[in-house]
């Protein structure tokens, strides 16, 4: 291991990284973002050859969905809004304060709360999201608090009573081609009666599902002719043989795994501890952690595609708030985001060239 370093603006959090974490993300011109409780993470290489990240946090209300439209712009959904956060460093290679993205919030949406757990974002720059609460996939409208654009096929009526708990979307030739559900119900709540292996991935295209049985599906993605998922209720990554209709196991980990954003031929894999209460009891991973020595995997775990190992990590200790969501940041070294609700939002004024 690198080490494990105490980062004190982080209230005494510790990470512990692999070998080679610090260089993976230095040798593919990325950094990585996720959200986690009320918080959102930032995790660059920072300065050539360091031991340690650069790491920023932070506040934002129960943070969702997150997804990096190129190096300059960053979506997040929160609880019951939708913002746009822009670079205002801009393209020619300045810094702030050592940072070479400052990522303000510049637009919010709001939405009411929707559940938006997973973001993409087409060619043109329009955001789709999935939208629980109302059970479909959606785009953000200038009156209304969003405009339905898919609705699974065996959801009857257009309601917000998440009926299946739509988790995830992946778009193909930018537009909606996978869905993942935790339940395939019709029923208000159903999803919560299933078990919680009642899983699925629905076809968008062909408005069918395709496989079923999964424990609490999320984050598809689309990659090199594969359809990449978790099956996070067993700690499982992997894809889904389409002809068979069935969930192939790359990686497990005692971990609750949700959150992916593919970099070249690897995944970047965001695992959280397992959920307690009620509701949640019961899962897979809860036995495979106890297993395990009863102690969980926090932080973000580097896949080798090809190989199906998994090859760096970066492991939080110290921070046991599940991670909602995971995106890549490409070209940026020392990314920060400037929070709506902080000091520097009200001094952070970005102007042009006067005409």
């Amino acid at each position: 291991m690198t080490g494990t370093f105490t980062y004190q603006e982080l209230r005494d959090w510790e990470l512990e990284l692999s070998d080679g974490f610090v260089a993976w993300l230095a040798d593919h011109d990325v950094a990585l973002a996720f959200s986690q409780a009320n918080r959102v993470w930032m995790v660059g290489p920072g300065s050539p050859g360091g031991p340690r990240p650069d790491i920023d946090v932070q506040a934002f209300d129960q943070p969702l969905g997150i997804v990096a439209d190129g190096p300059d712009t960053v979506w997040l959904a929160t609880r019951y809004q939708i913002w746009r956060l822009q670079n205002v460093l801009g393209p020619e290679g300045r810094t702030r304060d050592g940072h070479d993205r400052l990522y303000v919030p510049r637009t919010a949406h709001t939405t009411g709360f929707l559940g938006a757990q997973d973001l993409a974002v087409r060619a043109d720059g329009s955001l789709l999201f999935t939208n629980t609460l109302f059970n479909c996939i959606a785009t953000l409208s200038p009156s209304l608090s969003f405009e339905p654009q898919w609705i699974p096929p065996f959801v009857t009526e257009f309601t917000g009573e998440d009926r299946c708990h739509l988790t995830g979307l992946a778009l193909r030739e930018d537009q909606p081609a996978f869905a993942t559900v935790l339940g395939v119900s019709d029923q208000p709540g159903g999803w919560r009666a299933t078990d919680h292996r009642d899983g699925a991935v629905v076809d968008v295209v062909a408005d069918a599902v395709v496989a079923r049985g999964l424990c609490m599906p999320y984050s598809p993605r689309l990659h090199d002719g594969r359809l990449w998922v978790t099956s996070a209720g067993e700690g499982a990554f992997g894809y889904i043989d389409l002809e068979r209709g069935r969930f192939e196991t790359v990686v497990q980990l005692p971990a609750f795994l949700r959150g992916v954003a593919i970099v070249g031929r690897y995944a970047v894999v965001a695992a959280s501890g397992s959920r307690s209460g009620e509701l949640f009891s019961g899962l897979p991973v809860e036995s495979a952690m106890l297993a395990a020595g009863g102690r969980w995997r926090q932080g973000l775990y580097v896949i080798d595609l090809d190989r199906g190992e998994i090859v760096e990590s970066m492991t939080i200790i110290g921070a046991g708030y599940e991670i909602t969501a995971l995106t890549a940041i490409p070209g940026a070294t020392s990314p920060k985001l400037v929070g709506p609700n902080s000091d520097e939002a009200q001094h952070c004024v970005a102007v042009g060239a006067s005409s």
